[in-house]
């Protein structure tokens, strides 16, 4: 299977966004669910036990913000939840537009949504009910998949259905002014993307931006000068995420089931990355990476249903060893379909899951550590 919204019919604007699901997806969601091993849970909270509470469509995206796990749909909603119960607290009703992501800023007051017109929303939620937009502004032709902060929150990166990347200045965004640039390829190689870009994401001191695609391309840019450092190619399908470890390290997974470990030089132009590392575990394509609380461990996503748990340092190249040894925890089964995103609570001590079968869950880290939780498919 291929990116999460490749199976999606993207509707004209009048249409009201993302409508239906092709069969192909209708199939492996009932070839997935067939295929779960009922087992005993515990360790984790399904947010909106009363169905009623719950996302109409697939989730999209998860995180923790402030004393709430946050939740935005396709349905064009964003719903923030009691921890503890998973009781629906508040929702946002964003427009009939499907939400492409959903990011906090640095500073957790702020929350950022996409929509497939390819809007970027900005929204002061610090007094909750009441939530106050504070940017609307059209940005790319088409549904924008992605968005993620510098470490600082004054810059910006988004990456749409249009091929394109952009970087966007926010320092005047209380004047509710932005500046933007496209990234663009220089030189004699003029050509960025070639298809859709997947995600972006910042180097922590802000140095770098990781563009993944359609086109099974990984970019490096600069963001000083806003050029394009090098393109690895080493990928045989879409690069759907990418996570930098630290500043000269770069983590990127996608549809061949495989997260790739780069070494990226802080500085200087450079012709072509090898590959450092591979580590492999996921069953079907890979959604999401994320650091884990202690820093030094990740967690990817899959469309396999399950999360998986890492250690890069101990990554090897030979992919075809049985006994991994950059396993850190057993895999978990969380949900009975594709799984979206994972974030974990700023405490460290709660991972949020959600899914395309329109539920999401927060588990407990004691548990998953300790490993008293068990599969949650099926719930």
């Amino acid at each position: 299977m291929n990116s999460l919204f490749s199976n999606l019919k993207i509707c004209p604007a009048n249409a009201g966004g993302v409508k239906e699901t092709e069969n192909k997806l209708a199939h492996k969601s009932r070839k997935a669910r067939n295929s779960v091993v009922t087992r005993t849970v515990q360790g984790f909270v399904t947010l909106g036990k009363d169905e009623d509470q719950r996302h109409r469509e697939p989730i999209r995206a998860c995180v923790f913000m402030q004393d709430y796990a946050v939740t935005a749909g396709w349905d064009g909603t964003a719903k923030f939840w009691d921890i503890n119960t998973g009781n629906l607290e508040h929702e946002l009703r964003l427009g009939d537009d499907a939400i492409g992501c959903m990011v906090v800023h640095p500073h957790g007051d702020k929350l950022l949504t996409t929509n497939s017109l390819g809007h970027i929303m900005i929204w002061d939620i610090t007094k909750l009910p009441l939530h106050v937009q504070i940017l609307n502004i059209e940005a790319h032709d088409g549904l924008i998949y992605t968005a993620a902060f510098n470490s600082t929150g004054d810059k910006l990166v988004t990456g749409s259905i249009d091929k394109t990347a952009k970087i966007w200045d926010l320092t005047r965004l209380s004047e509710n002014q932005v500046d933007v640039e496209e990234l663009t390829a220089n030189g004699a190689d003029s050509t960025a993307h070639k298809d859709a870009v997947l995600h972006a994401s910042f180097s922590p001191n802000g140095k770098r931006i990781a563009t993944t695609s359609r086109d099974k391309k990984v970019i490096i840019w600069d963001t000083l000068s806003l050029n394009k450092v090098t393109s690895l190619d080493e990928h045989s399908g879409w690069v759907q995420c990418s996570l930098w470890y630290n500043n000269t390290t770069l983590l990127t997974g996608g549809n061949d089931k495989i997260i790739k470990v780069w070494d990226v030089p802080e500085s200087g132009e450079i012709p072509c990355l090898p590959v450092k590392d591979l580590i492999q575990g996921h069953e079907d394509s890979i959604s999401a990476i994320r650091m884990m609380p202690d820093g030094k461990h990740i967690v990817t996503a899959g469309y396999d249903q399950k999360v998986c748990f890492w250690d890069p340092s101990n990554a090897e190249a030979d992919i075809d060893r049985e006994d991994f040894p950059s396993k850190y925890l057993e895999p978990i089964e969380v949900h009975m379909d594709i799984v979206t995103d994972v974030n974990f609570s700023s405490d460290g001590e709660k991972m949020i899951t959600s899914s395309v079968d329109c539920r999401a869950k927060v588990w407990s880290m004691k548990a998953i550590m300790s490993g008293t939780a068990a599969s949650g498919a099926n719930e």
